[in-house]
């Protein structure tokens, strides 16, 4: 495996590790129970990552064989209206959904080379490059341990 794209698995495989672990500490209620009426428990948060996934997958694989292409960001609203079930999922079966989805990115992101982690496409943001989304991926994880470690203060505080 090429160092450049060594260095992007790690990331992959470190910020999917930190969301996972953010997930534990939490008994199944307060996996369940939103912090505000407005905002995702730690079930929701991780019930959409394998369809993000599977999205950004999708486009990376676009990206390295269509150079040039336009990317269409994942919607979360349409995601959010498909699954209202999302609170009532366990987090075990989540997490084999996680690793699931995760594991064809790792594999497909430790036989790129240089030149294909440096093909690009068109985004909503602007010009992104395939290793470009594979760190929005792990961007993402982070973010969203990010947001389950709130969740959990947020519970703390009200005494759950």
């Amino acid at each position: 495996m090429a160092f450049e794209a060594e260095a992007v698995v790690n990331n992959l495989l470190a910020a999917r590790q930190q969301l996972i672990t953010q997930s534990y500490g939490l008994l199944p209620q307060q996996l369940a129970e939103r912090p505000a009426e407005d905002e995702w428990c730690a079930l929701e948060v991780l019930a959409h990552i394998p369809d993000v996934y599977v999205h950004y997958f999708t486009q990376t694989r676009r990206i390295h064989g269509e150079p040039g292409c336009t990317l269409t960001p994942f919607d979360v609203e349409e995601w959010k209206e498909n699954h209202p079930e999302a609170r009532s999922l366990g987090r075990e079966a989540i997490l084999a959904q996680l690793a699931k989805a995760h594991t064809p990115i790792v594999d497909f992101a430790r036989g790129l080379t240089e030149e294909e982690m440096g093909r690009e496409a068109q985004s909503p943001r602007g010009t992104i490059t395939v290793k470009g989304v594979l760190e929005r991926i792990a961007g993402h994880d982070r973010a969203h341990a990010r947001q389950i470690a709130a969740v959990r203060e947020a519970l703390e505080k009200k005494g759950r």
